[in-house]
């Protein structure tokens, strides 16, 4: 009994470090970068990034982390270019969505709460 019980533990570690490691850390980077910019911008929100993209992860799946990732790697290109903030980040979903097959409000309706629970992480970690 005892050893399966040190089988189970085992297998439920490697399983979370599978979990947690499964975004590239490319797409982890997008997600502080957000972050970081956000905290440029309302420096009330302060810096918990690295808490912040824990949290997060902890709460949606690796396919919405992927997706709020990747909009937010062109949404800070489209930022950088010029463009207001609610423009950038439709446009960068817009671009993902097509690289999909989803429509535009698909990938709002991923990303939009996402990016809440990523905004309250903020100030939670920085607190």
């Amino acid at each position: 009994m005892e050893k399966a019980k040190r089988l189970f533990s085992s297998l439920l570690f490697s399983l979370i470090v599978l979990c947690l490691s499964a975004a590239p850390s490319w797409t982890q980077e997008s997600v502080i970068a957000m972050c970081e910019k956000t905290a440029q911008v309302f420096p009330e929100q302060g810096t918990g990034c690295e808490c912040a993209l824990t949290a997060i992860k902890d709460q949606i799946s690796s396919d919405e982390f992927e997706i709020y990732a990747n909009v937010g790697t062109l949404y800070l290109d489209n930022i950088t270019d010029g463009l207001a903030r609610s423009e950038a980040w439709d446009a960068a979903a817009k671009k993902i969505g097509d690289e999909r097959g989803m429509s535009l409000r698909e990938v709002l309706t991923i990303t939009n709460p996402i990016g809440q629970l990523h905004a309250d992480a903020i100030k939670n970690c920085a607190s």
